[in-house]
Protein backbone atom coordinates (compact mmCIF):
# COMPACT_ATOMS: atom_id res chain seq x y z
CA UNK A 1 0.00 0.00 0.00
CA UNK A 2 1.40 3.07 -1.36
CA UNK A 3 0.30 6.44 0.94
CA UNK A 4 -0.90 9.81 -0.65
CA UNK A 5 2.31 11.39 0.60
CA UNK A 6 4.26 9.04 -1.27
CA UNK A 7 2.44 9.40 -4.45
CA UNK A 8 2.77 13.26 -4.23
CA UNK A 9 6.75 13.00 -3.82
CA UNK A 10 6.62 10.62 -6.34
CA UNK A 11 4.52 13.27 -9.00
CA UNK A 12 6.50 16.25 -8.23
CA UNK A 13 9.89 14.42 -8.17
CA UNK A 14 8.69 13.53 -11.99
CA UNK A 15 7.69 16.95 -12.90
CA UNK A 16 11.24 18.65 -11.84
CA UNK A 17 13.47 15.93 -12.61
CA UNK A 18 14.29 17.81 -15.73
CA UNK A 19 14.94 20.78 -13.45
CA UNK A 20 17.16 18.82 -10.66
CA UNK A 21 19.46 17.29 -12.99
CA UNK A 22 20.26 20.43 -14.67
CA UNK A 23 21.76 21.85 -11.44
CA UNK A 24 23.06 18.53 -10.12
CA UNK A 25 24.74 18.39 -13.61
CA UNK A 26 25.73 21.87 -13.11
CA UNK A 27 27.33 21.23 -9.68
CA UNK A 28 28.17 18.15 -10.68
CA UNK A 29 32.02 19.14 -8.90
CA UNK A 30 30.70 18.92 -5.48
CA UNK A 31 29.37 15.45 -5.73
CA UNK A 32 30.36 13.20 -2.66
CA UNK A 33 28.78 9.30 -2.50
CA UNK A 34 28.79 7.87 0.80
CA UNK A 35 27.42 5.05 -0.39
CA UNK A 36 30.16 3.17 2.06
CA UNK A 37 28.95 4.64 5.12
CA UNK A 38 30.54 6.49 4.02
CA UNK A 39 34.54 5.14 2.98
CA UNK A 40 35.42 1.81 3.30
CA UNK A 41 38.70 2.24 5.96
CA UNK A 42 42.28 2.46 4.08
CA UNK A 43 44.04 -1.14 5.17
CA UNK A 44 40.69 -2.85 5.86
CA UNK A 45 41.21 -6.24 5.59
CA UNK A 46 39.24 -9.73 4.99
CA UNK A 47 39.31 -12.02 7.99
CA UNK A 48 39.66 -15.79 7.28
CA UNK A 49 36.97 -17.90 9.46
CA UNK A 50 33.14 -18.04 9.26
CA UNK A 51 31.29 -16.93 6.76
CA UNK A 52 29.80 -13.82 9.56
CA UNK A 53 33.92 -13.12 10.16
CA UNK A 54 34.29 -12.72 6.42
CA UNK A 55 31.08 -10.53 5.74
CA UNK A 56 31.84 -8.39 8.97
CA UNK A 57 35.43 -8.11 8.91
CA UNK A 58 35.58 -7.03 4.69
CA UNK A 59 33.66 -3.62 5.74
CA UNK A 60 34.87 -3.57 9.61
CA UNK A 61 38.03 -4.54 10.65
CA UNK A 62 41.12 -2.16 10.85
CA UNK A 63 44.18 -3.39 13.03
CA UNK A 64 44.01 -0.99 15.57
CA UNK A 65 45.71 -3.59 17.70
CA UNK A 66 43.74 -2.37 20.83
CA UNK A 67 41.73 -4.92 22.46
CA UNK A 68 38.16 -4.03 24.10
CA UNK A 69 37.32 -5.41 27.35
CA UNK A 70 34.18 -5.85 28.81
CA UNK A 71 33.69 -6.07 32.64
CA UNK A 72 31.11 -8.41 34.38
CA UNK A 73 30.35 -5.39 36.49
CA UNK A 74 29.39 -2.10 35.04
CA UNK A 75 32.38 -0.51 36.04
CA UNK A 76 36.36 -0.44 35.62
CA UNK A 77 37.80 -2.17 38.58
CA UNK A 78 40.45 1.25 40.14
CA UNK A 79 43.76 -1.30 39.58
CA UNK A 80 42.93 -1.55 36.04
CA UNK A 81 45.34 0.45 34.49
CA UNK A 82 48.18 -1.43 37.10
CA UNK A 83 47.23 -4.74 36.06
CA UNK A 84 47.23 -3.78 32.15
CA UNK A 85 50.80 -2.46 32.94
CA UNK A 86 51.86 -5.14 34.76
CA UNK A 87 50.95 -7.27 31.85
CA UNK A 88 53.35 -4.47 29.67
CA UNK A 89 50.49 -2.76 27.95
CA UNK A 90 48.48 0.45 28.62
CA UNK A 91 44.68 1.57 28.56
CA UNK A 92 43.68 3.48 25.67
CA UNK A 93 40.30 4.28 26.62
CA UNK A 94 37.90 3.30 29.67
CA UNK A 95 34.27 4.08 29.74
CA UNK A 96 33.16 3.02 33.84
CA UNK A 97 29.33 3.54 33.91
CA UNK A 98 29.36 0.39 31.36
CA UNK A 99 32.65 -1.62 32.32
CA UNK A 100 34.31 -1.39 29.27
CA UNK A 101 37.60 -0.70 28.45
CA UNK A 102 40.32 -0.01 25.13
CA UNK A 103 43.63 -1.54 25.87
CA UNK A 104 46.80 -1.80 23.86
CA UNK A 105 48.35 -4.92 24.81
CA UNK A 106 49.96 -8.36 23.65
CA UNK A 107 48.47 -11.92 22.80
CA UNK A 108 49.35 -13.34 26.00
CA UNK A 109 48.25 -10.02 28.34
CA UNK A 110 44.47 -10.57 26.47
CA UNK A 111 44.57 -14.06 27.60
CA UNK A 112 45.30 -13.09 31.05
CA UNK A 113 42.72 -10.88 31.10
CA UNK A 114 39.96 -12.41 29.82
CA UNK A 115 40.41 -15.30 32.45
CA UNK A 116 40.05 -13.03 35.12
CA UNK A 117 37.42 -13.54 37.00
CA UNK A 118 36.21 -10.01 37.37
CA UNK A 119 35.95 -10.31 33.09
CA UNK A 120 32.93 -10.93 30.89
CA UNK A 121 34.74 -10.90 27.46
CA UNK A 122 37.99 -10.20 25.64
CA UNK A 123 38.12 -9.75 21.91
CA UNK A 124 40.15 -8.17 19.43
CA UNK A 125 38.67 -3.82 19.00
CA UNK A 126 37.39 -3.41 15.57
CA UNK A 127 35.82 -0.10 13.75
CA UNK A 128 33.08 0.02 12.21
CA UNK A 129 32.65 2.65 9.53
CA UNK A 130 30.77 5.68 9.27
CA UNK A 131 27.58 2.97 6.15
CA UNK A 132 0.95 2.66 20.85
CA UNK A 133 0.84 5.51 22.88
CA UNK A 134 -1.87 8.25 22.53
CA UNK A 135 -0.49 12.00 22.67
CA UNK A 136 -2.73 14.81 22.86
CA UNK A 137 -2.01 17.51 20.69
CA UNK A 138 1.03 19.33 21.09
CA UNK A 139 1.54 21.55 23.79
CA UNK A 140 4.29 23.80 22.25
CA UNK A 141 3.00 26.77 20.49
CA UNK A 142 4.26 27.04 16.95
CA UNK A 143 6.59 29.55 15.58
CA UNK A 144 6.40 31.41 12.14
CA UNK A 145 6.06 28.97 9.21
CA UNK A 146 9.30 28.29 7.19
CA UNK A 147 9.32 27.91 3.72
CA UNK A 148 12.10 25.48 2.68
CA UNK A 149 11.76 26.24 -1.17
CA UNK A 150 13.38 29.93 0.49
CA UNK A 151 16.58 28.34 0.71
CA UNK A 152 19.04 28.13 -1.71
CA UNK A 153 19.02 24.42 -2.06
CA UNK A 154 15.59 24.07 -1.13
CA UNK A 155 13.89 23.77 -4.73
CA UNK A 156 16.19 21.36 -6.85
CA UNK A 157 17.76 19.33 -3.97
CA UNK A 158 15.73 18.76 -1.51
CA UNK A 159 13.32 16.34 -2.50
CA UNK A 160 13.70 14.52 0.85
CA UNK A 161 11.71 16.81 3.21
CA UNK A 162 9.24 16.57 1.05
CA UNK A 163 9.07 12.88 1.37
CA UNK A 164 8.76 13.02 4.73
CA UNK A 165 6.65 15.69 5.57
CA UNK A 166 8.96 17.71 6.98
CA UNK A 167 7.98 20.51 4.70
CA UNK A 168 4.42 20.30 6.15
CA UNK A 169 5.54 20.53 9.48
CA UNK A 170 8.09 23.82 8.69
CA UNK A 171 5.61 25.94 6.93
CA UNK A 172 3.21 24.93 9.72
CA UNK A 173 5.89 26.61 12.05
CA UNK A 174 7.36 23.37 13.80
CA UNK A 175 11.24 23.22 14.39
CA UNK A 176 11.70 20.97 17.02
CA UNK A 177 13.12 24.40 19.23
CA UNK A 178 13.78 22.62 23.03
CA UNK A 179 15.29 19.00 21.48
CA UNK A 180 19.09 18.54 21.94
CA UNK A 181 19.92 15.95 19.57
CA UNK A 182 23.50 13.76 20.08
CA UNK A 183 25.97 12.88 16.58
CA UNK A 184 27.74 10.14 17.14
CA UNK A 185 29.98 10.26 14.07
CA UNK A 186 32.90 11.92 12.90
CA UNK A 187 32.08 15.14 14.46
CA UNK A 188 30.13 18.58 13.21
CA UNK A 189 32.45 21.26 11.31
CA UNK A 190 30.62 23.67 13.59
CA UNK A 191 31.46 26.82 11.64
CA UNK A 192 29.40 25.97 9.11
CA UNK A 193 27.19 28.62 8.31
CA UNK A 194 24.30 26.05 8.20
CA UNK A 195 25.33 24.53 11.45
CA UNK A 196 26.71 27.15 13.97
CA UNK A 197 23.83 28.26 15.11
CA UNK A 198 22.59 25.62 16.27
CA UNK A 199 26.00 23.73 18.00
CA UNK A 200 25.78 23.11 21.25
CA UNK A 201 29.24 22.00 22.03
CA UNK A 202 30.98 17.95 22.23
CA UNK A 203 33.97 16.12 23.05
CA UNK A 204 36.17 14.31 20.71
CA UNK A 205 36.54 10.09 21.55
CA UNK A 206 38.88 9.39 18.91
CA UNK A 207 41.71 11.48 20.01
CA UNK A 208 43.55 8.16 22.40
CA UNK A 209 43.22 6.40 18.86
CA UNK A 210 44.42 9.65 16.35
CA UNK A 211 48.43 8.24 16.33
CA UNK A 212 46.76 5.06 14.25
CA UNK A 213 45.34 7.51 12.05
CA UNK A 214 47.88 8.44 8.97
CA UNK A 215 45.42 11.33 7.75
CA UNK A 216 45.33 12.56 11.21
CA UNK A 217 45.41 16.12 11.62
CA UNK A 218 46.14 18.23 14.90
CA UNK A 219 42.10 18.74 15.49
CA UNK A 220 42.52 14.64 14.83
CA UNK A 221 44.36 14.23 18.34
CA UNK A 222 42.42 17.50 20.55
CA UNK A 223 40.04 15.14 23.11
CA UNK A 224 38.08 18.95 23.37
CA UNK A 225 37.76 19.11 19.65
CA UNK A 226 34.98 17.03 17.91
CA UNK A 227 35.23 19.26 14.50
CA UNK A 228 34.40 16.77 11.46
CA UNK A 229 38.30 16.85 9.11
CA UNK A 230 35.74 14.15 6.75
CA UNK A 231 32.55 15.01 6.01
CA UNK A 232 30.11 12.34 7.63
CA UNK A 233 29.39 13.64 10.76
CA UNK A 234 28.50 16.96 9.36
CA UNK A 235 26.35 15.62 6.67
CA UNK A 236 24.20 13.79 9.47
CA UNK A 237 24.02 17.24 11.10
CA UNK A 238 22.47 18.72 8.36
CA UNK A 239 19.89 16.52 7.89
CA UNK A 240 18.75 17.04 11.12
CA UNK A 241 19.02 20.63 12.03
CA UNK A 242 20.72 23.03 9.76
CA UNK A 243 19.63 26.39 10.58
CA UNK A 244 16.60 27.90 8.40
CA UNK A 245 18.77 31.61 7.56
CA UNK A 246 18.35 31.86 3.90
CA UNK A 247 21.91 30.12 3.43
CA UNK A 248 22.35 26.39 1.62
CA UNK A 249 19.44 24.43 2.88
CA UNK A 250 17.35 23.88 5.72
CA UNK A 251 17.49 20.34 8.26
CA UNK A 252 14.63 18.30 9.55
CA UNK A 253 13.99 20.20 12.88
CA UNK A 254 15.89 23.65 12.01
CA UNK A 255 15.92 24.81 16.17
CA UNK A 256 16.80 21.74 17.43
CA UNK A 257 20.75 21.76 19.16
CA UNK A 258 23.01 19.48 17.61
CA UNK A 259 26.06 18.03 20.16
CA UNK A 260 28.68 16.51 18.82
CA UNK A 261 30.90 13.13 19.71
CA UNK A 262 33.54 12.70 17.61
CA UNK A 263 34.42 8.47 17.22
CA UNK A 264 35.56 7.85 14.10
CA UNK A 265 39.34 8.90 12.66
CA UNK A 266 39.86 10.12 9.14
CA UNK A 267 40.65 6.62 7.66
CA UNK A 268 40.54 4.10 10.00
CA UNK A 269 36.31 3.82 11.12
CA UNK A 270 34.93 4.51 14.36
CA UNK A 271 36.65 2.52 17.34
CA UNK A 272 34.37 0.37 19.27
CA UNK A 273 35.28 1.58 22.84
CA UNK A 274 35.52 5.10 21.34
CA UNK A 275 32.10 4.43 19.60
CA UNK A 276 30.87 3.51 23.39
CA UNK A 277 32.19 6.45 24.87
CA UNK A 278 30.54 8.39 23.07
CA UNK A 279 26.68 7.38 23.12
CA UNK A 280 27.08 7.09 27.15
CA UNK A 281 28.54 11.00 27.10
CA UNK A 282 25.62 12.06 24.70
CA UNK A 283 23.25 10.47 26.88
CA UNK A 284 24.95 11.66 30.24
CA UNK A 285 24.60 15.12 28.48
CA UNK A 286 20.72 14.31 28.62
CA UNK A 287 20.56 14.41 24.72
CA UNK A 288 16.55 13.77 23.60
CA UNK A 289 17.57 11.77 20.96
CA UNK A 290 21.31 10.26 18.85
CA UNK A 291 21.86 9.90 15.51
CA UNK A 292 24.43 6.66 15.12
CA UNK A 293 25.31 6.58 11.23
CA UNK A 294 27.45 3.86 11.49
CA UNK A 295 27.01 0.96 9.65
CA UNK A 296 23.81 -0.46 11.21
CA UNK A 297 24.51 -4.15 9.84
CA UNK A 298 28.37 -3.50 11.85
CA UNK A 299 26.50 -2.72 14.57
CA UNK A 300 24.37 -5.03 15.19
CA UNK A 301 26.70 -8.03 14.07
CA UNK A 302 28.97 -6.75 16.79
CA UNK A 303 26.28 -6.85 19.33
CA UNK A 304 26.05 -10.44 18.83
CA UNK A 305 29.77 -10.98 19.27
CA UNK A 306 31.37 -11.57 22.86
CA UNK A 307 31.25 -7.59 22.67
CA UNK A 308 27.46 -7.72 22.54
CA UNK A 309 27.52 -6.88 26.43
CA UNK A 310 29.29 -3.43 26.04
CA UNK A 311 26.63 -2.35 23.17
CA UNK A 312 23.61 -3.38 25.04
CA UNK A 313 24.79 -2.03 28.25
CA UNK A 314 25.65 1.21 26.31
CA UNK A 315 21.95 1.37 24.51
CA UNK A 316 20.25 0.83 27.68
CA UNK A 317 22.37 3.07 29.55
CA UNK A 318 21.07 5.72 26.69
CA UNK A 319 17.72 4.54 26.89
CA UNK A 320 17.86 4.94 31.10
CA UNK A 321 18.48 8.66 30.96
CA UNK A 322 15.85 9.80 28.48
CA UNK A 323 17.41 8.94 25.36
CA UNK A 324 16.21 7.70 21.70
CA UNK A 325 18.68 6.19 19.47
CA UNK A 326 18.05 6.02 16.09
CA UNK A 327 20.85 4.10 14.02
CA UNK A 328 21.39 2.76 10.30
CA UNK A 329 20.50 -0.23 8.75
CA UNK A 330 23.42 -0.98 6.24
CA UNK A 331 24.17 -0.82 2.78
CA UNK A 332 24.77 -4.56 2.54
CA UNK A 333 21.60 -5.31 0.90
CA UNK A 334 21.39 -8.05 3.46
CA UNK A 335 18.38 -9.97 4.56
CA UNK A 336 18.72 -9.83 7.95
CA UNK A 337 15.90 -12.08 9.07
CA UNK A 338 18.33 -14.93 7.65
CA UNK A 339 21.59 -14.31 9.39
CA UNK A 340 21.41 -17.69 11.30
CA UNK A 341 23.13 -19.19 8.03
CA UNK A 342 26.61 -17.22 9.32
CA UNK A 343 25.84 -16.84 13.25
CA UNK A 344 23.78 -19.36 15.05
CA UNK A 345 20.84 -17.88 17.15
CA UNK A 346 21.59 -14.43 15.56
CA UNK A 347 17.89 -13.95 14.36
CA UNK A 348 16.79 -14.85 17.72
CA UNK A 349 18.93 -12.23 19.24
CA UNK A 350 17.89 -9.56 16.87
CA UNK A 351 14.47 -10.22 17.48
CA UNK A 352 15.35 -10.19 21.17
CA UNK A 353 16.87 -6.43 20.62
CA UNK A 354 13.96 -5.28 18.32
CA UNK A 355 11.32 -6.59 21.40
CA UNK A 356 13.40 -4.18 23.53
CA UNK A 357 12.19 -0.84 21.61
CA UNK A 358 15.59 0.83 22.76
CA UNK A 359 17.12 1.30 18.91
CA UNK A 360 15.23 2.44 15.77
CA UNK A 361 16.85 1.11 13.12
CA UNK A 362 16.38 2.79 9.88
CA UNK A 363 16.26 1.55 6.08
CA UNK A 364 16.82 3.75 3.53
CA UNK A 365 14.43 4.94 0.22
CA UNK A 366 14.70 6.92 -3.04
CA UNK A 367 12.59 9.99 -4.16
CA UNK A 368 10.11 6.98 -5.37
CA UNK A 369 9.63 5.93 -1.66
CA UNK A 370 11.41 2.56 -3.42
CA UNK A 371 14.73 0.80 -1.74
CA UNK A 372 17.50 3.23 -2.37
CA UNK A 373 19.69 1.75 -5.21
CA UNK A 374 23.17 2.25 -6.38
CA UNK A 375 23.10 1.38 -10.37
CA UNK A 376 19.93 -0.32 -10.17
CA UNK A 377 21.23 -2.45 -7.39
CA UNK A 378 19.34 -2.09 -4.36
CA UNK A 379 21.75 -1.84 -1.35
CA UNK A 380 20.01 -0.89 1.78
CA UNK A 381 19.25 -3.91 4.37
CA UNK A 382 16.06 -5.30 5.37
CA UNK A 383 14.49 -7.47 7.79
CA UNK A 384 11.68 -7.67 10.74
CA UNK A 385 13.71 -5.70 12.98
CA UNK A 386 13.96 -2.86 10.62
CA UNK A 387 11.93 0.47 12.43
CA UNK A 388 11.17 3.02 10.01
CA UNK A 389 12.39 4.12 6.12
CA UNK A 390 13.54 7.59 5.05
CA UNK A 391 15.44 8.88 2.12
CA UNK A 392 19.22 7.77 1.77
CA UNK A 393 18.72 8.47 -1.75
CA UNK A 394 19.78 6.94 -5.20
CA UNK A 395 22.72 7.04 -8.13
CA UNK A 396 23.89 7.66 -10.89
CA UNK A 397 20.72 10.51 -10.96
CA UNK A 398 22.49 13.16 -9.28
CA UNK A 399 18.99 14.91 -8.47
CA UNK A 400 18.22 12.12 -6.67
CA UNK A 401 20.74 12.30 -4.13
CA UNK A 402 20.28 13.57 -0.33
CA UNK A 403 21.80 17.01 -0.36
CA UNK A 404 23.40 18.47 3.01
CA UNK A 405 26.46 20.48 4.83
CA UNK A 406 29.51 18.93 4.20
CA UNK A 407 33.01 19.50 6.01
CA UNK A 408 35.65 21.83 4.05
CA UNK A 409 38.45 19.92 5.85
CA UNK A 410 37.57 16.75 4.22
CA UNK A 411 40.69 15.32 2.07
CA UNK A 412 38.03 14.44 -0.51
CA UNK A 413 36.43 18.23 -1.43
CA UNK A 414 38.30 20.42 0.35
CA UNK A 415 36.42 23.72 0.54
CA UNK A 416 33.11 22.47 -0.11
CA UNK A 417 30.55 23.17 2.53
CA UNK A 418 27.66 21.52 0.86
CA UNK A 419 27.06 18.07 -1.36
CA UNK A 420 24.77 15.09 -2.19
CA UNK A 421 25.34 12.10 -0.54
CA UNK A 422 23.66 8.28 -0.52
CA UNK A 423 23.44 5.28 1.80
CA UNK A 424 21.46 4.43 5.06
CA UNK A 425 23.68 6.84 7.26
CA UNK A 426 21.56 9.97 5.56
CA UNK A 427 18.44 8.11 6.16
CA UNK A 428 18.65 8.21 9.63
CA UNK A 429 18.70 11.49 10.60
CA UNK A 430 15.99 11.80 8.91
CA UNK A 431 14.26 9.70 12.20
CA UNK A 432 16.41 11.53 14.68
CA UNK A 433 15.28 14.88 12.80
CA UNK A 434 11.49 14.19 13.48
CA UNK A 435 12.36 12.77 17.11
CA UNK A 436 13.49 16.48 17.78
CA UNK A 437 10.03 17.51 15.86
CA UNK A 438 8.15 15.54 18.46
CA UNK A 439 10.35 16.64 21.39
CA UNK A 440 9.71 20.37 19.79
CA UNK A 441 5.54 19.89 19.95
CA UNK A 442 5.29 17.41 23.22
CA UNK A 443 7.84 18.31 25.42
CA UNK A 444 10.43 16.07 26.40
CA UNK A 445 8.41 12.87 26.52
CA UNK A 446 10.98 10.16 26.73
CA UNK A 447 12.27 7.85 24.13
CA UNK A 448 9.35 4.99 24.36
CA UNK A 449 6.95 7.85 23.39
CA UNK A 450 8.91 9.59 21.00
CA UNK A 451 9.35 6.29 19.35
CA UNK A 452 5.85 4.99 19.56
CA UNK A 453 4.85 8.59 18.22
CA UNK A 454 6.69 8.01 15.11
CA UNK A 455 5.82 4.41 14.26
CA UNK A 456 2.42 5.17 15.01
CA UNK A 457 1.96 8.64 12.48
CA UNK A 458 4.13 6.83 9.84
CA UNK A 459 3.13 6.27 6.15
CA UNK A 460 2.16 2.33 5.58
CA UNK A 461 4.25 1.82 2.26
CA UNK A 462 5.11 -2.13 1.28
CA UNK A 463 2.58 -4.72 3.04
CA UNK A 464 0.01 -3.22 4.95
CA UNK A 465 1.67 -3.16 8.55
CA UNK A 466 4.98 -3.89 9.63
CA UNK A 467 7.20 -5.15 6.89
CA UNK A 468 10.93 -6.15 6.30
CA UNK A 469 11.37 -3.24 3.86
CA UNK A 470 9.60 0.13 5.39
CA UNK A 471 9.17 -1.38 9.20
CA UNK A 472 6.07 0.80 10.10
CA UNK A 473 6.69 2.98 7.32
CA UNK A 474 7.79 5.86 5.95
CA UNK A 475 8.42 8.57 8.41
CA UNK A 476 5.96 11.09 8.39
CA UNK A 477 7.62 14.49 10.37
CA UNK A 478 3.96 16.49 9.53
CA UNK A 479 2.26 14.03 11.25
CA UNK A 480 4.19 12.97 14.08
CA UNK A 481 3.59 17.18 15.24
CA UNK A 482 -0.03 16.71 15.07
CA UNK A 483 -0.56 17.86 11.45
CA UNK A 484 -3.50 16.18 9.57
CA UNK A 485 -2.44 12.44 8.27
CA UNK A 486 -3.82 12.05 4.77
Amino acid sequence: MRGPRAERAMRQHAAWRTARAAAATATIGLLMIACTDPIAPRGARTTAGSAAAAISSAAVDVDLGTTLVTFRAQDVPANFEARVAALGGRVVLTVPQIGVASVMVGEAGAASLAAASDVLAVGPEAAPTPGGVQLRGPTAPAGPPIDFLSEPLGFLQQWHLELVGADDALAAGRTGEGALIGVIDTGIYYDHPDLAPNYAGGRNFFAPYCALDPQRLPSTCDPDDPVDDLFHGTAVAGIIAAAANGVGMVGVAPKARLLAARVCGRTVGCPEAALLAGIVYAADQRVDAMNISVNGYQLIARRYSPMFAAFQRAVAYAHARGALVVAAAGNEDFDLNHLGQYAPGLPDALKQLWNQGTLLLVSGLGPDARPSTLFGTVFTNRGMMIDLAAPSGTFPELESLVWSTSSPLGPDLPGVLWTGFIGTSFATPHVTGAAAQVVGAYGHIGPSRIAARLRQTATDLGKVGHDEVYGDGLVNVAAAVGLPMW
